[in-house]
């Protein structure tokens, strides 16, 4: 069981608009803490609230979870025993899937193979993901007095966002 946070009072139900319309004049009930104490009912909510409800769902999930992979090596173990591909009732479908994992180990090889094969099959084996590390380093370098932000490379859309971002 998750052991209440001595001192900090419940926090009031900010989606009952009906109790917010009541009042005469809207309140922010936590403008009366600190910045301090907002960090430290985060982080306690966070890094202990949060872990102990993510560690009991874990729990909970293990059996559950451990009773379907079960039953899903089951239904593998007949579909290729019958030889079929897949197997229809009336409570569902269960089918063989076959996938594909990849993974680059040597990319200068790999990109190489791409460039000298670059009609044939570089084309198609590269993609068009950029780094964004890669990418902030460039529109870094490209500062100057005439473009004081930098540019992107041709191609890209760079977008920026500011978020609340709360750490030890």
């Amino acid at each position: 069981m998750i052991t209440p946070w001595v001192g900090w009072p419940e926090l009031p139900d900010f989606l009952n608009r009906k109790k917010q319309m009541e009042q005469e004049k809207p309140t922010n009930p936590l403008s009366n803490f600190s910045d301090d104490q907002l960090i430290a009912a985060f982080r306690h909510t966070r890094d202990v609230v949060v872990t102990e409800l993510t560690e009991a769902f874990k729990r909970d999930v293990a059996k559950p979870t451990a009773k379907m992979k079960l039953l899903q090596g089951e239904l593998q173990r007949r579909l290729l025993e019958r030889g079929a591909k897949h197997t229809s009732t009336e409570s569902g479908t269960a089918m063989l899937v076959d996938t594909t994992g990849v993974e680059c180990t040597d990319k200068d090889a790999y990109l190489k193979f791409c460039v000298e094969n670059f009609d044939t099959w570089g084309k198609q084996l590269l993609t068009a993901a950029a780094s964004k590390e890669a990418v902030e380093l460039y529109i870094e370098k490209s500062k100057s007095e005439e473009y004081p932000n930098g540019f992107s490379p041709p191609g890209l859309t760079v977008t920026y966002a500011t978020k609340c971002n709360i750490r030890k």
